[in-house]
């Protein structure tokens, strides 16, 4: 979470990327090279290095939102995105880690309705993504009881996929929100035991947990 805080808060400052991170993100290789890289650190350290990366990674993203502006950057999967977008999925990423950390020792993470909510709509934007580039793009409202919204809808356009809440939407797929979000990225029961509804688009959104965890029952 120090690296990736660290790298993102390089590229909304417009800095060149630290020694060590200018490589292309390799998620087979690149985290192991991080870890070795501050292997032997005190925790205390760590934590020191972690505020540190969050206070210089929020002050970057206040003065690009300031500064405005529609550039694009490389996203997660090779596509370009909006420099927006890569921030949201740095959120995402370190709100799902958090739950990996915390949930198995009993913990319950802390969330505000903001963060459920971006953390809602970029996880079903992501696991709608995958069909969308393979040709098998969703047009389905889902509702999810516990989250910010009652309910989201999911299209495909020629901007790309969309994720927006509507509450006029007629929803064909519902669950609760949490477990939800887990199943879509490969944690927890299968997504069609938590999602209730349209068969296909059950189907389609599992892929992605297919594709990160295989041998994840999907």
């Amino acid at each position: 979470m120090v690296d990736t805080a660290e790298r993102d808060a390089d590229q909304l400052g417009g800095r060149p990327p630290r020694t060590g991170m200018d490589e292309p993100f390799d998620p087979a290789r690149t985290p192991d090279q991080w870890l070795a890289a501050s292997a032997g650190q005190a925790p205390d350290a760590t934590l020191a290095a972690l505020d540190h990366a969050i206070e210089d990674e929020h002050g970057c993203f206040l003065r690009r939102v300031a500064k405005g502006g529609d550039e694009t950057v490389g996203g997660p999967v090779g596509r370009p995105i909006h420099w927006s977008v890569l921030s949201a999925h740095v959120f995402w990423d370190a709100w799902l880690h958090e739950r990996d950390v915390l949930l198995p020792v009993g913990a319950e993470p802390r969330c505000t309705e903001v963060e459920l909510r971006l953390a809602t709509m970029y996880g079903l934007l992501v696991a709608a993504t995958l069909p969308a580039m393979v040709g098998n793009p969703l047009d389905v409202a889902v509702a999810l009881d516990g989250g910010a919204d009652p309910v989201y809808a999911v299209t495909v356009g020629e901007d790309g996929v969309t994720v927006a809440v509507d509450g006029d939407a007629e929803p064909r797929l519902r669950g609760q929100v949490l477990p939800v979000l887990d199943a879509l990225m490969g944690r927890g029961p299968a997504l069609a035991d938590v999602l209730a509804g349209d068969v296909d688009a059950i189907e389609k959104l599992s892929w992605l947990r297919q594709f990160m965890a295989p041998d994840v029952p999907g």
